[in-house]
């Protein structure tokens, strides 16, 4: 029976530390997509704005595929760079416009009443919307800005296993 509860607590504790090395991969990559980390074709970004609401909530985190500006299709939901701020911005495009042989893109957020103010240069397309991972992205959020905590609660779960490992290490030195 004590071996079925160590096992349970094993468990526990790898599923735990796998939760936390995922958290850790992604708060890395979701800092880091502005900068260009790119993997396999794929950048992720937290939605930090109701621009696209109801479609995609802030604390959303949306996985974007990399493609050309060509492969984008009307209504499809794009993520770019935005040509006045520099930010990155998820929105529709609502429309493209082949001007001079050059690709642009009118955009628009879901939840706002008008487009864009300016077309968006098709080089300044980062991709398209594949999916996105509801609550992840005010997650991740929360552990980059609360790294203390967030290391504190791991150092204390670790502290916990290696109790909890010792303790069933002195039963069977006894038993």
């Amino acid at each position: 029976m004590k071996s079925g509860v160590r096992i349970f607590y094993n468990t526990l504790f790898y599923v735990f530390l796998t939760i936390f090395i995922v958290f850790l991969l992604l708060c890395f990559l979701a800092k880091k997509s502005d900068s260009g980390v790119s993997i396999g074709g794929y950048r992720i970004y937290d939605i930090l704005t109701g621009s696209m609401s109801p479609t995609i909530k802030p604390g959303n985190l949306v996985v974007v595929k990399e493609i050309l500006p060509d492969e984008v299709k009307e209504n499809d939901v794009i993520t770019f760079k935005s040509g006045i701020t520099n930010n990155i911005t998820t929105h529709r495009a609502i429309d493209i416009v082949n001007n001079n042989g050059k690709t642009e893109f009118i955009t628009k957020g879901d939840a706002n009443n008008i487009q864009d103010p300016l077309p968006l240069d098709g080089k300044l397309l980062v991709g398209k919307v594949e999916f996105q991972i509801p609550y992840v992205g005010g997650i991740l959020r929360f552990v980059q800005n609360n790294k203390f905590i967030f290391i504190l609660i791991f150092l204390f779960i670790i502290f916990i296993d290696f109790l909890l490992n010792s303790k069933a290490k002195n039963i069977r030195k006894r038993v």
